[in-house]
């Protein structure tokens, strides 16, 4: 699953063991790294640590071998009307009763089909399962067959949010009526992690597996989509089709999916691989240059794990109102309509890596699947790493290691907040609480590492022999430390258990000092405490003498480790883990100079990133210079514009080899480049600003255009000429300097404008234009306009995002002239609020406005 992008970035298992607390050993780490039994912390520490319940893999009582499901759709109750057979056998013991999940169910009946004849079965149903007795003993060498004819209610239940989803409904309808004219009628599936037992019923659990067959009866203008391949369409002639969708390879009930709508259908293809992307016609002419490098992510995918992509074919699907960020449905991913973009957009970012994340999850995560929700990261940390891999082949390594940066500030900001799991974690409330920086980020950082600690070769070659080895199976970590070990040859025991298996990382504090013609390094592991052990690891040190360096390695296994090399003069420079591949805090004094060299010479992006800051933060106003004059140099577009965004503010950009520097960089291949350059340019003391923003308007960058304007739109009183070119552009870059202009003059007239701008917005930028949006009604006293009550009722009772509802409601509480009518509005709003942290937020405001 693709994580849930209000970051800047799933059903309940049954505990069957509780603990109130266990006790850990902290102990070395074994392997050819093993410490030495008397090292100083070697000793064993009891910690008694409270833990939630402990959460193993289901139970299987039964193996169900094939799902077909017949469906159709009450839009107007939004109902499943299901038929559903299923054909299963008893897993090993004898079994005379079968359980399946089956949430908010209208249960119609339930048949045993033996020869094309249906006898009926007793069964008890509680609201969450159905319980059938089979009226006799099965054997696991019998097969049978069980139909189901039901109803599935899966809004008349509330629904929870979670971490990873903000909705656990399963399925989905969007605008079923059709009367909102500004969103499509549609309706989609999102299964992880234990929610399509919402719409079908089943063993809803990652470690079950089947084959499938989907038939749905749908209005004939509508698309169809669900797993595997489409082997019919049929005209009922009443203005209803049939659609038949088959899976003839098992997979996990999780990733079962469905979507109708009105969706363009783009096709393409991977070699002789059928690929499909469907999104709303308006950007049917867009589909391949936003999904336009699957086709190379798929060759790429397949000759590095040296494994063929393992299905039929595969589809992308855009969709409305989305609960998440993506999710890999086998043969069918799902994506936010954040993706719905125009090449225009994206011409400042891609969506290369939530797309090659959803894609990598068909070998890991569909092919393979965690047998458990306590190894997602099996699951999610491939997917992130695939992120990495394809960054690092498409874009290159600088880029590749950007993004890594961000993924371990995400994870130790996670840590910081008070979060300290082991990434392989049985020992949880809720399987949603698993979805986070420490499965993705975390699991992808030490993949990072365990491919460099093997080497590509035998990194890779483990892939393969994992994938071969546990294909259409599901697995726990222990599988794949042993696919390393049958390939490296090495016991890798004492890398999965401490990196894994057990809480946190190293931080490290590195000091040196020189003396006698010799170089003293001293290591010291500041992590170990009650719940964080003792880390065992190779680090590699860096040691400049002027402009060439050699690299030792250290096997640092002890809380303080202490290296002394003959050096015949003091060096310049002394770097730990100078490419950044450990995930470990390192604080390591250096000198302005010393920062300045890291920089110069520094090999990783991590590295010169880290001086880069540090200089900017704690350097003096020279060594900030000269930092900024590299930084603008930089072979990275990332440290350039990290650059360009650090001086806005500071008194160098008066520096006039500064300001040519930048002002060479408005020209720069990057348009992210571009803009912060054109915001930075401003505050230089050339002569030429206005004409230089200028070129800025004329550039294809949406976020160039913006830069330019929030610079030039401060000199106006009157509407420049120039400003109706982009009232007709509905990007959040253009329309927030604009806004700012109207707000700034009090501009009036242009209420209609700010409406069609709040309306085309989604998501985040919804919600920052919503700022603009408010004070200008106020400044105006337009919040009497009989359309601002309407915009905002509309967004507080149809917006996807409970924080844009709950913006949209206090700006009416706020702005919207109080009467009984109002007051009438704003009760009725709260009363259908769903999710309880907007009722909550919405009853709270209701209530002091009462007072």
């Amino acid at each position: 699953m693709g994580r849930n992008t209000l970051e800047g970035k799933l059903g309940s298992g049954t505990a069957l063991l509780s603990v109130a607390c266990i006790l850990l050993t902290i102990v070395g780490c074994r392997s050819s790294y093993q410490a030495s039994s008397n090292a100083a912390g070697a000793e064993e520490a009891i910690v008694e640590i409270d833990l939630p319940p402990y959460q193993p893999a289901s139970p299987r009582f039964f193996d169900i071998l094939h799902t077909r499901l017949d469906l159709e759709f009450d839009w107007e109750n939004k109902w499943v009307i299901g038929q559903a057979d299923i054909t299963l056998r008893p897993y090993f013991y004898p079994q005379n009763q079968l359980m399946l999940d089956a949430k908010s169910f209208e249960i119609i009946g339930c048949d045993l089909v033996e020869h094309s004849a249906a006898v009926p079965l007793e069964f008890h149903y509680d609201g969450e399962a159905v319980y059938i007795n089979l009226e006799k003993d099965y054997k696991r060498s019998d097969t049978l067959s069980i139909r189901m004819k039901y109803i599935a209610k899966p809004y008349e239940r509330a629904a929870q949010p979670g971490q990873a989803v903000a909705s656990d409904r399963g399925l989905f309808f969007v605008n079923p009526s059709g009367a909102d004219t500004l969103k499509p009628k549609q309706l989609w599936t999102q299964g992880e992690t234990q929610f399509n037992s919402r719409w079908f019923p089943t063993i809803d659990a990652p470690n079950e597996r089947f084959t499938q067959e989907i038939f749905l009866t749908v209005d004939s203008s509508l698309t169809t989509l669900s797993n595997g391949v489409l082997q019919s369409s049929d005209y009922l002639g009443n203005g209803l089709k049939k659609d038949h969708w088959k899976l003839d390879k098992p997979h996990a009930p999780y990733l079962a999916m469905i979507a109708v709508g009105n969706f363009a259908k783009v096709d393409d293809w991977a070699d002789s691989l059928q690929l499909s992307y469907y999104v709303e016609p308006a950007f049917e002419k867009y589909a391949k240059d936003i999904f336009g490098n699957t086709p190379e992510m798929i060759a790429y995918f397949s000759q590095v794990l040296d494994y063929p992509y393992p299905w039929a074919k595969y589809d992308q699907i855009v969709v409305r109102d989305y609960v998440s960020g993506a999710m890999e449905n086998t043969t069918a991913s799902v994506f936010m309509e954040d993706l719905q973009v125009s090449r225009r957009e994206l011409l400042d970012d891609h969506w290369d890596g939530i797309i090659a994340h959803e894609l990598f999850h068909q070998w890991f995560g569909d092919l393979v699947t965690c047998e458990s929700w306590a190894n997602l990261a099996l699951n999610e940390g491939f997917a992130n790493y695939s992120e990495y891999l394809w960054n690092e082949h498409k874009y290159g390594k600088e880029e590749a290691d950007y993004n890594l940066w961000i993924e371990k500030d995400n994870y130790l900001a996670e840590v910081g907040s008070g979060k300290l799991d082991p990434i392989i974690n049985y020992f949880y409330e809720n399987p949603d609480d698993l979805f986070d920086s420490h499965r993705y980020s975390k699991a992808g950082l030490v993949l990072h590492m365990l491919r460099n600690y093997t080497g590509d070769e035998a990194f890779f070659a483990s892939l393969n022999h994992y994938l071969k080895a546990n294909a259409y199976q599901s697995v726990e970590i222990d599988d794949l430390r042993k696919s390393f070990e049958a390939v490296t040859g090495e016991d890798l025991q004492w890398f999965f258990e401490q990196w894994f298996e057990l809480p946190g990382h190293p931080v490290l504090e590195v000091s040196t000092s020189y003396a006698n013609d010799s170089l003293t390094i001293n290591i010291n592991q500041l992590q170990v405490s009650d719940s964080i052990g003792l880390f065992v690891f190779p680090l590699d040190i860096q040691i400049w003498e002027g402009a060439t360096s050699t690299t030792h390695e250290l096997l640092v296994d002890a809380p303080e480790i202490t290296m002394t090399l003959p050096l015949s003069k003091e060096p310049t420079l002394v770097e730990a883990d100078p490419e950044r591949v450990l995930l470990a805090e390192i604080y390591q004094p250096k000198t302005s100079q010393e920062l300045l060299m890291a920089f110069s010479n520094g090999s990783s992006f991590a590295l010169r990133r880290e001086a880069l800051e540090t200089l900017f933060s704690e350097g003096d106003s020279i060594s900030i210079g000269n930092a900024a004059m590299l930084g603008l140099a930089d072979v990275s577009p990332r440290l350039r514009e990290m650059t360009l965004d650090n001086l806005v503010g500071r008194g160098h950009l008066t520096n006039p080899d500064i300001a040519r520097a930048v002002q060479k960089l408005t020209t720069d291949s990057r348009s992210l480049v571009r803009a912060a350059a054109f915001s930075a340019y401003s505050e230089t003391e050339s002569g030429d600003i206005n004409e230089v923003m200028m070129k800025a308007l004329a550039d294809s960058s949406y976020s160039v255009i913006g830069a330019g304007l929030e610079v030039l739109l401060q000199d106006y009183v009157e509407d420049p000429i120039w400003l109706r070119d982009f009232l007709g552009l509905t990007h959040l870059n253009i329309a927030a300097p604009i806004a700012g202009y109207y707000n700034q003059q009090v501009k009036e007239g242009h209420l209609d404008w700010y409406n069609k701008n709040l309306l085309s917005f989604h998501g985040m930028d919804r919600w920052m234009f919503l700022q603009y949006y408010i004070e200008y009604v106020v400044l105006t006293d337009l919040f009497k306009d009989e359309s601002t009550a309407k915009v905002l009722t509309y967004i507080a009772t149809n917006d996807n995002e409970y924080y844009n509802r709950i913006a949209a409601f206090q700006s009416m509480t706020l702005v919207i002239p109080e009467t009984p009518e109002n007051r009438k509005i704003l009760a009725s709003i709260a009363a259908k609020e769903e999710d309880q942290r907007a009722k909550a937020v919405m009853n709270s405001l209701l209530a002091a406005e009462g007072n």
